[in-house]
């Protein structure tokens, strides 16, 4: 019988506290915001992080003032790791138990990043007896007790199996580091999201020309896109709400272009017979009620 070949005693693999660490921070965009999701010191975190990057050899982030930014290798990683977080949480989570009070909601990544994580606070504050855990990733398309009682998905809100309600306009903005006219967009590099890959056709179609310049550069999901805008890599069409931390930071702009409107938007969906169970119905009127706060400042 053949024995598996040993792991070579030169490979190290990282520690799974580093890796939770970095991708906290690279959601976040905050070493101080991390430390405080994962209940830890700055220091702490920090070290964490310092692990990886001595395992790795390089610098996962910059620090320009209070702006944190990926580096290159950071960006890359991030891409890597951060789906792997998201499926380790979801293997390792214990079962939900029916009528306990909690409530598993499931909606992309770059949305929960860049806008719930930013909120959730407040959800704890003034809803000490309900439990939320996030879940994060790809469409999903079946609501089972237990494992998904929530979601908030992007589309036009005419899906036949959960009843929706519109919670955030999904119109698509042009967004880069320096203001952009139509003249220099056509000479900007364009970035874009998997499985929306056609946005920048439909975009230059609105402003009547007869094609895109350039096929864009395409990322996993509209954060890292966002990202790498942020750092100087091109022009980024994105919905509005997801771009807001970097407008309110300064790291991009919003181009002096038209919206692509394509009538979809972010919508809270539930199965119809749960529409109106106590739990859902409160997590819903909360999500409505901050959705309006941050439409505003839009």
């Amino acid at each position: 019988m053949s024995t598996p070949p040993e792991a070579s005693p030169s490979r190290r693999l990282p520690s799974l506290l580093g890796v939770e660490a970095f991708v906290a921070v690279g959601r976040a965009q905050s070493f101080s915001r991390a430390a405080e999701q994962l209940n830890l010191t700055v220091s702490a975190l920090s070290k964490r992080v310092a692990g990886l990057e001595a395992l790795v050899g390089e610098a996962l982030f910059l620090r320009s003032g209070a702006t944190l930014s990926f580096t290159p290798c950071g960006l890359s990683l991030f891409a890597e790791l951060s789906p792997i977080v998201d499926e380790l949480g979801r293997i390792l989570a214990p079962p939900a138990k029916s009528g306990s009070g909690k409530l598993v909601l499931h909606l992309p990544t770059s949305l929960a990043a860049l806008w719930l994580i930013g909120e959730l606070k407040n959800f704890h504050d003034t809803h000490p007896g309900l439990d939320l855990k996030i879940e994060t990733g790809p469409h999903v398309t079946r609501h089972k007790r237990g494992a998904v009682d929530a979601a908030i998905r992007y589309g036009l809100g005419n899906w036949e199996d959960v009843k929706a309600e519109r919670l955030i306009d999904g119109a698509l903005a042009v967004f880069a580091v320096e203001p952009l006219d139509g003249e220099a967009l056509s000479k900007t590099p364009l970035l874009g999201v998997s499985g929306a890959e056609d946005a920048w056709h439909g975009f230059f179609d609105e402003l009547g020309a007869s094609a895109a310049p350039s096929e864009p550069h395409i990322f996993e999901n509209a954060q890292l896109m966002l990202e790498a805008a942020a750092n100087g890599l091109g022009a980024a069409l994105a919905p509005r709400i997801l771009a807001l931390p970097y407008l309110k930071a300064g790291r991009l702009t919003q181009a002096a272009l038209p919206v692509l409107d394509l009538g979809r938007a972010f919508y809270f969906v539930a199965e119809p017979r749960r529409w109106e169970e106590e739990p859902i119905r409160q997590l819903r009127e909360w999500l409505c009620t901050r959705a309006k706060l941050s439409s505003s400042a839009l």
